[in-house]
């Protein structure tokens, strides 16, 4: 490629840095980064400014050509800590020579140091994650700036992780920025993503390779542009072996640099001389790098132990208990959860049996019944149980290659026992397979590609394969293993009850099926290949020997933590687990239940519409006469709610588990011959009974009619009654640090959801589950800090606080702030001219004067807002309200613009500004201030904050039948004095006069939380992964109860003087309330759609809604805020007919849709 001298990118402190094609790497020092020093981040955090600057002093010494400063940190004013430091750093002649990455993930703090950067620097980063608009904005304001800029590989789908996906976000960026911003091509910098290798999963196995190809794909193809990157990232799986990490640091440069690459984060310290590195570790660590090796991790994790120098503080407990026997140690691993050792273990077992099966079926089964015993018995915790799991995967997972899978029933038939079987069918046959190999489908062809040749593993496929009087689409004889592509033809009813038989007697046969579609193969071949790889190795006999177990969450609902310490519990006592995940619609649960021909199904949910589908899931397995037993369980499922809706449904047994300790005995007890048909009998005895006892109590409790309910309402005095005005209202969304939420966390459900039961921190003393409690916890921290560190996760947040009034009752009318007077009062300016027309003369000519002696930044405002320039909307200038002159003003949507030079800092202008303000919002109107210095030097933030308050103003919301939110009321009967209460009844009713208040809010801390739940799922290693989901769950908690503390003190400010701990916030101790649907006090489901449409939560944050309302991603909380002093959490109870019958004329819909969303709160 050639370079013109012009097209270098420059760069500056005091001295110049020029970069050309000639220049060596260029290394950006990393110690000034928050983030990344647990030092710096102590200096900064306790103002050291001196010592903090000694650590760029000695970055720069040490060799670094930039600096990179980073002040993301939760507990930090970042503006201000980027501020100060840049502005010493100029004061520092020895460091400020060279230039400065200002590298943030938040926009304000990269603005706060570009505003004071010295020289022209770099800014770290930007990206198309948050789409187009937002991206340009940015990248236009660092031109300005005049800076350099990294482009990081993100868009809007998410992070670049192939090499066809870093190319295409690097050249689309490139291309808007080239030619659509305008800036200098050699002013941009790729970051193509540094993921870690040698993980362990098959996905990252490219990470290095890719990024090498796509930097030499940049440097070759989007001309002049540089390329960077955070090197410490490819090691990240060998923390704490840093020989190993040097070496893989200066092996990727070596080949980065080679491939093109510019410059990088890289401590200098943690670099090894490429040439000295060991030549047989330089070798492993290149195997990797360049994924020369299938074994290429394996072998590198092999070799880097030889390179750790720590002695273990426990080596000498690890001798004694490593001198018992081979069955004694692989105990002890499945009961500590060791996995150290256990592949050294079961190869010796191995070596001993006479078959490898029986390590399995005996050693580690042995091991298993202990842990089993112990978790039965009280003196072992599911969190230790899960840990086991993690061991017996890891084992079972060594052994499998060495196992032969079950031969079919008669043995493996060649195609002569078919033919003899059936002469005239098998000739028909034949001929017709003759037929369908000549005339394949296209994912017929793409797999065939894969699969012919011994491609797979070295297995042997046949294709259109006579089996009995069927043809399969591919075989493999040796392995047993079919597998069949379908078309959409195999989605008619007639043909999925052809595919069942026909699966079913292939199963008899001994064979396994598995099935993929069309359109799996042809857009994901590479999940399809994976899935056949693994089931080339058949599951041991041994494995599952207790039993078949399919589980699922049901359609809708995205909850899994439960149903996965069960599948864990279960797994670890022999039951054999197919688990579905969640939202699985019910035809998929039968179709995969009769063709693995399983034993039991369980079925998780924790929203009260999964119920439902639990009842409609019972119906249509009775209708097809199905015979397998059904497991319940799940936050919302009851022993009650199972006998009363689901059991009378299915004649087979139904079961609620209420926790995971009791689910192996529930299913021993359905499986085993000696107690299978006395548990299924009593189980129905005691559930009709049940039934019975709930019908008649329901028949005994007394109701009041809707309209008497209403009449018993909870009576506020509304006279004597004074709503706190909002400091803000509209939308807005919220971000925040996982820093921040932590003080916020309640760990008792925590340790609630893994079955230790104690309030937290007692619950860390507790004679009975104390030291177990502790451990965990331990781990929940060591993860924890993880999470914020390495930024695991991403919080999002949206709330809405707006005007509303109680109508009818028990709806809520939400609508935009009104002005006093009604709108036709502001719109018509004879108002304010016939109120004081000598005043109104005066002010008319003053503001004729001042139109035509605009300032420079209401000359540059103007000319943007003039001739509905922004978002359609029409702005009046120099304006007359009552006895004051308006810079610009909507009149449509209430906004005014203020615009203000030098001398409204004089205090006696800020007063009268004040003054002026609190007046105009007494007349509903919105004022929004800049200074000149804000219009003429940042007019792109300044147009972007005016939009957003038009957008804010903008929301009406559409929610119910009529713009509602719909309450429910309590129809049971009280005792004397007691109300029947709605939540509607906490909002002043509009024949009041009273303007009232109210908010709602969606939070979640999900993004990211599934992917790295399924990364350790990926590693066998179920402990972590449910570990990640229920700290997930847990922040998302924590930011509902921070966001809530933010509108009571500060958004709303109606209690601005709250002073409560974190354990008063747990008890709800506060002002006001924060219900939300599904919750006791108003259990309706369909009010989540209201909140959604009138905050956008799912265009604005990303959080969806599943049809079952359930929220996703799963760690998501929203709700509503009622500030009324008086307002309190209840529970509805109970509703009847009559009130039902009115819920159906106000939301509009059927009376079938409304007992579907209400049966649990509806009386029979």
């Amino acid at each position: 490629m050639s370079y013109t001298t012009s097209k270098y990118l420059k760069l500056s402190g005091l001295e110049p840095l020029i970069i050309t094609p000639e220049s060596n790497f260029i290394n950006v020092g990393e110690r000034t980064n928050v983030t990344g020093s647990r030092k710096f981040l102590r200096l900064i955090k306790d103002e050291k400014y001196s010592e903090a600057l000694a650590v760029a002093r000695e970055q720069v010494e040490g060799g670094a050509q930039i600096i990179d400063i980073n002040m993301d940190e939760g507990m930090l004013d970042g503006v201000y800590a980027m501020t100060k430091f840049l502005n010493l750093i100029a004061s520092e002649p020895d460091i400020a020579r060279v230039p400065v990455m200002i590298d943030s993930s938040k926009w304000e703090i990269i603005e706060a140091g570009l505003k004071v950067i010295q020289g022209k620097g770099v800014v770290n980063s930007i990206s198309l994650k948050e789409g187009e608009t937002t991206f340009k904005h940015h990248a236009k304001l660092i031109k300005r700036y005049g800076c350099a800029v990294i482009v990081m590989a993100f868009d809007e789908k998410g992070q670049a992780d192939s090499f066809e996906r870093r190319i295409e976000i690097c050249k689309r960026s490139y291309d808007i920025l080239v030619n659509e911003v305008g800036f200098l091509a050699e002013d941009i910098i790729f970051d193509p993503n540094i993921f870690p290798v040698a993980t362990g999963m098959d996905e990252h196995k490219l990470n290095a390779l890719d990024f090498f190809r796509a930097t030499k794909w940049i440097r070759e193809n989007l001309p002049y542009a540089g390329v960077s990157g955070g090197v410490s990232n490819v090691s990240f799986s060998f923390r704490g072996n840093d020989k190993v990490r040097e070496a893989m640091h200066s092996a990727f440069l070596y080949h980065a640099i080679q491939n093109g690459m510019t410059m990088g984060i890289v401590n200098p310290e943690m670099l090894e001389i490429y040439d000295e590195i060991d030549k047989n570790l330089l070798e492993h660590v290149e195997d990797v790098l360049l994924n020369r090796r299938d074994d290429a991790t394996e072998r590198l994790l092999d070799l880097a132990e030889s390179f750790k120098g720590d002695v273990k503080v426990n080596e000498k407990r690890i001798q004694e208990w490593r001198k018992g026997s081979v069955q004694e140690r692989i105990t002890h691993s499945l009961v500590k959860g060791i996995d150290e050792f256990i592949e050294i273990d079961v190869e010796e077992a191995r070596q001993l049996a006479e078959k490898p099966i029986e390590v399995i079926e005996i050693n580690l089964m042995a091991g298993m019944n202990v842990v089993g015993d112990l978790f039965g018995s009280g003196k072992m915790f599911l969190p230790q149980v899960v840990k086991s799991a993690r061991v017996m995967k890891k084992a079972v997972a060594y052994l499998l290659p060495y196992i032969s899978p079950p031969a079919p029933k008669g043995g493996v038939k060649d195609s002569k026992h078919w033919e003899t079987a059936n002469p005239y069918n098998y000739g028909l046959l034949k001929k017709f397979a003759f037929e369908m190999r000549n005339k394949p489908t296209d994912a017929e062809k793409m797999l065939w590609n894969v699969l012919s040749n011994k491609e797979i593993e070295g297995h042997k496929f046949r294709r259109q394969h006579i089996i009995g009087d069927f043809i399969t689409d591919f075989i493999c004889l040796k392995q047993n293993l079919i597998i069949e592509v379908d078309g959409a033809i195999h989605q008619l009813p007639e043909n999925k009850i052809s595919d069942a038989e026909r699966t079913k007697w292939l199963l008899a046969e001994g064979y396994r099926v598995i099935r993929f579609t069309n359109q799996q193969v042809l857009f994901e071949l590479e999940s399809v290949v994976k899935t056949i790889t693994a089931n080339l190795v058949a599951p041991p006999s041994g494995a599952g020997g207790a039993g078949k177990v399919l589980m699922a969450t049901v359609k809708g609902d995205v909850h899994d933590i439960g149903k996965n310490i069960v599948a864990v519990v279960l797994a670890c006592n022999n039951f054999e687990i197919i688990d579905l995940g969640v939202m699985v619609p019910p035809e998929k649960i039968i179709e995969i239940a009769i063709k693995e021909n399983v034993d039991i199904i369980g079925l998780s949910g924790l929203i009260t519409p999964s119920l439902d589908e639990m009842v409609y899931l019972a119906k249509e397995m009775d209708k097809l006469n199905i015979k397998i037993p059904l497991m319940i369980g799940g936050a919302t499922t009851s022993r009650a709610h199972t006998a009363v809706k689901i059991a009378p449904e299915y004649k087979e047994t139904i079961v609620h588990v209420n926790d995971a300790s009791r689910a192996v005995t529930v299913a021993s007890s359905l499986l085993k011959e000696e107690t299978k048909e006395s548990y299924s009998k009593n189980i129905k005895e005691e559930y009709t009974a049940l039934r019975e006892q709930y019908l008649s109590r329901s028949r005994e409790k007394k109701y009041l009619s809707i309209a008497d309910a209403r009449k018993n309402k909870y009576k506020i005095d509304w006279d004597n009654y004074s709503p706190s005005k909002p400091n803000f209202i509209g939308t807005k969304t919220i971000d925040v640090s996982f820093s921040e939420l932590v003080p916020f966390i309640d760990w008792t459900p925590f340790f609630q959801s893994w079955q230790l039961f104690g309030k937290y921190p007692a619950i860390l003393t507790d004679e009975v589950v104390g030291e177990q409690a502790t451990e965990l916890f331990k781990d929940a921290q060591v993860m924890l800090e993880k999470i914020i560190a390495e930024n695991w996760f991403t919080a999002k947040g949206i709330l809405g606080i707006f005007p509303a009034n109680t109508i009818n009752d028990d709806d809520i009318e939400v609508s935009p702030p009104a002005p006093e007077g009604g709108v036709s009062n502001i719109v018509e300016k004879q108002t304010w001219e016939t109120a004081n027309p000598a005043l109104y003369d005066l002010l008319k000519e003053k503001a004729k004067k001042m139109r035509n002696q605009p300032t420079e930044a209401e000359k540059m405002l103007w000319n943007i807002l003039a001739n509905k320039g922004l978002e359609g909307y029409k702005f009046r200038r120099q304006h007359i309200i009552g006895q004051y002159i308006v810079d610009f003003i909507c009149l449509e949507k209430r906004l005014i613009i203020e615009v203000d030079g030098s001398v409204h800092n004089v205090q006696e202008q800020i007063e009268h500004d004040q003054l002026r303000t609190e007046w105009l919002e007494s007349k509903g109107f919105k004022i929004v201030r800049f200074t000149n210095k804000q219009v003429l030097l940042d007019s792109l933030n300044t147009i972007e904050i005016i939009r957003k308050e038009l957008n804010a103003i903008l929301e009406v919301p559409p929610s119910g039948a009529r713009g509602l939110f719909l309450t429910l009321r309590q129809q049971s009967v009280k005792t004397a004095g007691a109300p029947n209460i709605a939540l509607s009844d906490f909002i002043a009713p509009k024949e009041t006069n009273i303007q009232d208040y109210m908010g709602c809010f969606c939070v979640s801390t999900g993004f990211g939380v599934e992917e790295k739940a399924n990364e350790y799922a990926q590693q066998l290693d179920d402990y972590n992964s449910i570990l990640v989901k229920a700290l997930g769950d847990r922040f998302a908690e924590a930011f509902a109860e921070y966001l809530h503390l933010k509108v009571r003190k500060e958004i709303w400010g109606y209690d601005a003087n709250e002073d409560l701990s974190n354990a008063d916030l747990i008890q709800e101790s506060y002002a006001g309330i924060r219900p939300a649907p599904g919750y006791p006090a108003c259990p309706d489901h369909l009010e989540k759609p209201t909140i959604w449409k009138l905050l956008q939560v799912e265009e604005k944050i990303g959080v969806k809604l599943t049809e079952s309302m359930a929220m996703w991603p799963a760690s998501s909380v929203s709700g509503y805020y009622f500030a009324n002093p008086e307002s309190k959490y209840f529970g509805l109870g109970k509703i009847k007919a009559d009130q039902v019958a009115d819920y159906v004329k106000r939301r509009n819909i059927t009376t079938e849709e409304a007992i579907k969303w209400l049966a649990p709160n509806i009386s029979e």
